[in-house]
């Protein structure tokens, strides 16, 4: 039985993908060690709390969550061409819920996750061409 080969997989897609994932789940280690650094501290006064420290906590949890998605979903991509729509969706989705979780916060970390969204474009853009293996 033959099986059907992509002949050239997006590698540039898939490396972009991958550095905005690792870009978000850095950005999300910040947020927490801010968060701890600021609880070491004692500041607990309320509205600091709830205008400052929840935020950063919540931040801190989702980020990586989508980082972890853009990476996974980059390493699919490259396992499997074929599905690359569905994944680039994923890549693409990930990447901009990210960066709008940190904007307000992270402009720097923000604009880097750009990066993550352009792989995910250019992973939907991708048409994979086959070739017949015996």
């Amino acid at each position: 039985m033959s099986t059907l080969e992509v002949e050239k997989k997006p590698y540039f897609a898939i490396i972009l993908s991958l550095i905005g994932g690792i870009d978000l789940l850095a950005l999300g280690a910040q947020s927490v060690a801010i968060y701890i650094d600021h609880a070491i501290r004692g500041q607990y006064d309320l509205g600091y709390l709830f205008g400052v420290l929840v935020p950063l906590w919540v931040i801190g949890f989702l980020i990586p969550i989508c980082g972890i998605l853009s990476v996974y979903s980059a390493v699919r991509v490259n396992l499997n061409p074929w599905k690359h729509e569905t994944w680039g969706i994923a890549i693409l989705l990930s990447s901009t819920v990210g960066i709008f979780l940190a904007f307000p916060s992270f402009t720097v970390f923000a604009l880097v996750g750009l990066i993550g969204v352009i792989g995910g474009i250019l992973v939907l853009a991708y048409k994979p061409r086959g070739c017949l293996l015996p």
